[in-house]
């Protein structure tokens, strides 16, 4: 295998690796940089890669290695503590991990992003402040000029809404 497509398999499963972050750290900004440190070590590493092993699993090995590295750099502790939960976690991750979970995850992403396309001006900018931006609810509120109640039922029907797209998307594509 070539340094490219490991890397491009790597990339590929960025989202599903960086939730597997997510789950050690506890802290999504923390997971986006250790998924990016993993990609680095991934594509200095790529020969000890082993063709008769899983790509995703010697990944995810990679990206649990700099997971724990950021918990003892930066001296915090993991909400996941001892290691047999860890040995829990990382057999849970790595029976979904496949490649078709990579695939359907890929898909429901850009799904959800041409759905978001489809939403109006403010649902967008609510849907997207909300959870892009991670604004509360009385920011959205004050920012557009509603109550935070407004802003609540809004964001649940824009859920709704984009739950459905999601599905229709999905149902045609099947």
């Amino acid at each position: 295998m070539k340094q490219e497509d490991i890397l491009s398999e790597a990339i590929r499963a960025q989202d599903v690796m960086t939730s597997y972050a997510f789950a050690i750290l506890r802290d999504w900004g923390l997971a986006q940089d250790t998924f990016q440190e993993a990609l680095i070590i991934v594509s200095r590493k790529w020969e000890s890669f082993d063709p008769r092993q899983d790509l995703l699993s010697w990944i995810r090995g990679i990206v649990r290695f700099q997971a724990l590295n950021m918990l003892r750099s930066r001296q915090r502790v993991s909400c996941v503590g001892d290691e047999a939960v860890l040995d829990l976690l990382d057999r849970e991750f790595a029976q979904h991990i496949t490649e078709d979970a990579v695939q359907r995850a890929k898909q429901m992403e850009d799904a959800l992003r041409s759905c978001v396309r489809e939403l109006g001006r403010r649902a967008r900018h609510l849907i997207l402040g909300f959870y892009r931006n991670d604004s509360s609810g009385r920011q959205l509120a004050s920012g557009l000029g509603m109550s935070e109640r407004a802003v609540r039922v809004n964001l649940h029907r824009i859920r709704h809404q984009l739950r459905a797209c999601i599905e229709r998307r999905q149902s045609v594509e099947a």
